[in-house]
């Protein structure tokens, strides 16, 4: 066991030495740099947030970071798909368009809070109406048999 786990230590040091090397030293400028926005807490600047979290921003931001999983080394490429998540996220919660998401109902949920509350029993003033005889529409009755008569207006004018 302990011989499995020296090999493994082994290949692991060989690998980080090699991305070491001084060819490799923009990547690991770049990892660094992504590993640092992933785990520190960095605010993102309102004006850049509210840009981001527009339709067109997610779309962008989500298009650089599968171009930097195509076309770069594996590691920093999934790095950059999960930094792309974070700054997406955090813009999210910067405008504030996350908390309406996660704390506001939704009309669906809306809807059948509010038809619980009206779904009662039939009352007695219901019950009431319905026993009582249906109104009938008398037609036989004329219109009246006068007519008005207008009285001296003392010159106003006619509305």
């Amino acid at each position: 066991m302990l011989l499995i786990k020296n090999i493994t230590l082994c290949y692991i040091m060989k690998a980080i030495i090699s991305f070491m090397k001084k060819q490799n030293q923009l990547h690991l400028v770049l990892m660094t740099l992504i590993v640092l926005f992933i785990v520190s807490d960095i605010a993102i600047p309102h004006p850049l947030a509210s840009v981001i979290d527009s339709p067109v921003g997610n779309i962008v931001v989500v298009v650089i970071a599968l171009a930097m999983l195509v076309n770069e080394k594996p590691v920093i490429g999934v790095l950059s798909v999960i930094a792309a998540y974070e700054l997406i996220k955090r813009s999210s919660v910067k405008t504030g368009t996350h908390g309406i998401s996660k704390y506001l109902p939704s009309e669906i949920k809306k809807e059948s809070h509010y038809s619980a509350l009206n779904d009662f029993a039939v009352t007695l003033e219901e019950e009431q109406v319905q026993k009582m005889v249906p109104f009938v529409v008398d037609n036989s009755l004329t219109g009246p048999s006068y007519k008005p008569v207008l009285n001296a207006s003392h010159n106003a004018t006619n509305i």
